[in-house]
């Protein structure tokens, strides 16, 4: 069985500091999307620090860490864009998945604010990833199925717009691209 990568629109990637938003379909795109960042710094939900031994390299590595919005105080949340801000002026890419968790293909999962936070509070520009990993690494399956798995860096969406504006436009920008890389056959609401 083999899955091989069509990378599209690396060339996209400034080295400077961005934010780079991804789609979520399964875990191929935890580990394999750094391999193309130069420096980032990532967005992780908090409760990832419980695993063991996993949540220590997470701390070690400087990741930022969220709490869920039921349990993120005031504090957290200016702890959140205090330290972004730092990973920005340090040189690093903040790199978020905007839905939080993986959702399966074809199927748009809730965007959730915080990528909007860190779009309004750090005024650079924000590169959408859509992809279709989720075809052949399913959300909660083992198995892997044979094929051409697509990453595709999209067009920057510059600074300056209006939070709704941009969270629109981020999510348009990312389901339509990504359920254009679907193959044929895979409907809409994810199912065959």
């Amino acid at each position: 069985m083999k899955i091989r990568l069509n990378l599209v629109g690396y060339e996209k990637l400034p080295s400077t500091p961005v934010i780079i938003a991804s789609k979520h379909q399964s875990a191929w795109e935890t580990v394999v999307l750094f391999a193309f960042l130069a420096k980032p710094t990532v967005i992780l939900k908090r409760e990832l620090l419980w695993i063991p031994l996993f949540g220590f390299y997470i701390q070690r590595l400087g990741m930022i860490t969220v709490a869920r919005s039921k349990e993120q105080s005031s504090e957290d949340f200016r702890q959140f864009l205090k330290d972004a801000e730092a990973a920005v002026h340090a040189g690093h890419q903040i790199f978020i998945f905007p839905e939080g968790t993986r959702s399966q293909p074809g199927c748009p999962g809730t965007y959730r604010s915080g990528v909007g936070s860190l779009y309004t509070h750090l005024k650079i520009p924000v590169i959408p990833v859509a992809l279709n990993s989720g075809v052949f690494w399913p959300r909660r399956g083992f198995l892997k199925k044979p094929g051409t798995l697509t990453l595709e860096f999209l067009d920057p969406i510059q600074p300056g717009l209006p939070r709704r504006e941009f969270m629109r436009t981020l999510e348009e920008e990312i389901e339509s691209h990504s359920n254009a890389l679907l193959p044929q056959g895979v409907q809409k609401n994810g199912e065959k």
